[in-house]
């Protein structure tokens, strides 16, 4: 339920940033905080927990936890993860979000785009002839324009499924 109301908000948001031609997402920063409070919060509890029971190995899951948390909140903020549209077409990252060093922006032209889906972590993609991908996530706030700038451009794609 939460991530329905989250995907709703989100999708009505405007982008971050809008041209007469295009525009450009990128994930929520308020996504973002939050994942860093909870992995504080996450933080405190082992400590807390550590202390009072004195178990390392739930202790150090949860440490782990956090810190994975804390690294894909880091990652996240970086610019690899925007994707932009324009009148030629969009940009944005060409493998999975969140994985440093892995990904790179990849341009697709309106004409080039084959197929959308979506992937099992419910990551958003269009993919081209040769296979390329840019992908994005209903937490990116104004991805609602993104997609109707891609139906708009690309109707023949949403004649099956679509998102």
């Amino acid at each position: 339920m939460l991530f329905w109301l989250l995907d709703r908000i989100f999708s009505r948001d405007a982008p971050f940033r809008r041209t007469r031609e295009g525009g450009a997402i990128r994930p929520s920063r308020l996504v973002i905080t939050e994942t860093l409070l909870l992995a504080m919060f996450l933080i405190s509890g082992a400590g807390y927990y550590l202390q009072r029971v004195g178990d390392n190995i739930i202790a150090i899951g949860v440490l782990m936890t956090a810190i994975v948390m804390i690294l894909i909140a880091l990652f996240m903020t970086g610019e690899e993860n925007e994707v932009s549209w324009s009148s030629e077409g969009m940009t944005g990252p060409g493998f999975l979000p969140f994985l440093p060093g892995l990904t790179k922006q990849v341009f697709l032209g309106w004409n080039e785009i084959r197929r959308t889906g979506e992937t099992a972590l419910h990551m958003r993609y269009v993919e081209g002839d040769c296979g390329r991908r840019i992908y994005w996530h209903r937490f990116y706030p104004g991805h609602g324009a993104l997609e109707e700038a891609l139906k708009d451009k690309r109707q023949d794609l949403f004649n099956d499924i679509g998102f």
